[in-house]
């Protein structure tokens, strides 16, 4: 799922990329304006598939091992813990290349990391109940339920033991 995150990213650059006018639309009113919003999203998207990357592996890793040592129980409890420590992972990484050289003071940028934080957590939470439901629901009725016991957790290989 990381690898498909990162390949719409990647989609995404070069599209903005390709809808960036040319010089030759330099003399239409609304073109400087277009230029600065979309000429800095290939840099924070670019900064959004590293920090996806270097996030979903350790959310990945941390949601497998916590499954086998909670036994599978504790499902709401092992979800919010691993979305407050992954969602934190990538606003550290994400974030720090894409925003913090545009703060004027460190302060700026910690209450700016917070504020999103938080904001990405509440909605979680406002969620959770449903994902609850939904996990429960997808284990009853197909009686599967796989714990990653031997899985390699290497970013670049794709063997499952």
């Amino acid at each position: 799922m990381t690898w498909l995150g990162i390949f719409a990213l990647t989609i995404s650059i070069m599209c903005i990329k390709l809808t960036l006018p040319s010089q030759s639309f330099s003399d239409q009113p609304m073109q400087q304006a277009y230029y600065a919003i979309f000429s800095t999203l290939p840099f924070h998207t670019f900064a959004s598939i590293v920090g996806l990357a270097v996030s979903c592996l350790v959310n990945d890793y941390i949601l497998s091992k916590s499954k086998v040592a909670f036994s599978g129980k504790a499902f709401a409890l092992r979800s919010l813990i691993i979305t407050f420590i992954g969602e934190f992972i990538y606003q550290i990484v994400a974030y720090s290349i894409a925003w913090l050289h545009t703060f004027t003071s460190p302060k700026h940028f910690i209450l700016f990391f917070f504020v999103c934080f938080a904001y990405k957590i509440i909605f979680y939470l406002f969620l959770l109940p449903t994902s609850s439901f939904t996990v429960h629901t997808i284990k009853r009725i197909t009686n599967i339920d796989i714990y990653d016991e031997s899985t390699k957790f290497a970013p670049l290989r794709f063997k499952i033991l």
